[in-house]
């Protein structure tokens, strides 16, 4: 259904990282950050990222038990982040 890049924007919105945080930390822009975003919600038939999340959590396409909510930046969230979507 979703692919890898796909699950990789949502598990980043998930995590609380907006779509520049995503695009720095995967090595690409934000326009294909944002593609990838709408090609999943197009997927999922959600007409926003809060929603595609959800969706995505309820079909079990996201571990729940992988995802951590982010109060504040800290050093290791972009290590952080990166081991969750390699997992």
């Amino acid at each position: 259904m979703l692919n890898v890049k796909e699950l990789s924007v949502l598990y980043g919105i998930a995590y609380g990282l907006e779509v520049k945080e995503i695009a720095h930390i995967l090595g690409v822009s934000r326009g294909t950050i944002q593609a990838w975003l709408k090609n999943a919600c197009i997927k999922l038939g959600c007409g926003n990222r809060t929603y595609a999340v959800v969706k995505a959590i309820k079909l079990e396409l996201l571990d729940l038990g992988m995802i951590t909510y982010r109060k504040t930046i800290n050093s290791s969230l972009d290590s952080n982040y990166r081991e969750l979507i390699r997992a």
